[in-house]
C-alpha cells in the first residue's frame, strides 16, 4: 500500500486505486479546485505556478480545504488565511501545512486567523469549505454585508481583468446555487460554483481507474 506523493503532501486521500495487489491512494480534489479556477481564468495552464491569486480567504478547514490550499500554494497565491468557527483547527491546518511538504513547494504565507472577519478584510478571492449551505445546512457561513462589491477594492481599477475582479469558490454542490453563491452573485464577484470542482475531481478519478 502507498500514497501518490501529492496525497502525501497534503495528508488527504480521496480515491482509492487497487491496480496488480497494490493500493494507491490518491488526491483529485486539488485538481477539481485547480481546473476550477482554470476554467475561471483565474490561472492559466495546469503546469503554471505564477498566477499570484493575491490574498485569499479559506472558510471552513475541513478536508476539501486542504485540496483547496494545495491548489492555492502551487498557483503562487500570496497570503492564504485560514478560518473555522471551531477554535484551533485553523492553527492546526496552518501547522499541518508549515510543517509538511506543501509550505517547501511555493513561498505562500499560510495564516490562521481568529475572526472571519479577519479573513475576508482585504481578500481577494474567498473559498467557501465549510457545509454551511448545503442541503441540510441552510443559510450563510457568514453575513453577506462582508462580501466585497465589483466597485470595491481591486475591482475598480481601470484596466479590468479576470484576476483582478473580486472572486467566490463555493465548494457545495448541492445546492449548485447556494445563498453564499446568489449573494456573491448579486454583488458583482466572479462565482466558481462547486459543481465545477466537483465535475473536474471526478474526471481525474475516471482517469486514475
Amino acid at each position: 500500500n502507498e500514497l501518490d506523493p501529492v496525497a502525501a503532501a497534503m495528508g488527504a486521500v480521496n480515491t482509492v486505486v487497487v491496480r496488480d495487489g497494490r493500493v494507491t491512494g490518491y488526491n483529485t480534489d486539488w485538481l477539481g479546485v485547480w481546473e476550477s479556477l482554470r476554467e475561471a481564468g483565474l490561472v492559466t495552464a495546469s503546469d503554471s505556478h505564477d498566477a499570484d491569486l493575491g490574498t485569499v480567504a479559506v472558510i471552513g478547514v475541513g478536508g476539501v480545504a486542504r485540496a483547496v490550499c494545495y491548489a492555492l500554494v502551487q498557483a503562487g497565491t500570496s497570503e492564504i488565511r485560514l478560518y473555522d468557527p471551531v477554535p484551533g483547527k485553523a492553527t492546526a491546518m496552518r501547522a499541518a501545512f508549515s510543517q509538511g511538504q506543501i509550505k517547501s513547494l511555493r513561498s505562500s504565507d499560510i495564516v490562521a486567523v481568529e475572526t472571519v472577519e479577519d479573513a475576508l478584510q482585504g481578500a481577494h478571492g474567498i473559498c467557501q469549505c465549510s457545509p454551511v449551505g448545503m442541503v441540510g445546512h441552510p443559510g450563510l457561513p457568514f453575513a453577506a454585508e462582508l462580501l466585497p462589491s465589483a466597485s470595491s477594492g481591486a475591482a475598480a481599477d481601470v484596466d479590468t481583468t479576470t484576476k483582478q475582479k473580486h472572486w467566490l469558490l463555493e465548494c457545495i454542490y448541492t445546492p449548485v446555487r447556494t445563498e453564499l453563491v446568489c449573494a456573491a452573485q448579486q454583488r458583482g464577484m466572479l462565482t466558481i460554483t462547486g459543481d465545477r470542482l466537483n465535475l473536474h475531481q471526478f474526471l481525474r478519478q475516471f482517469e486514475l481507474v
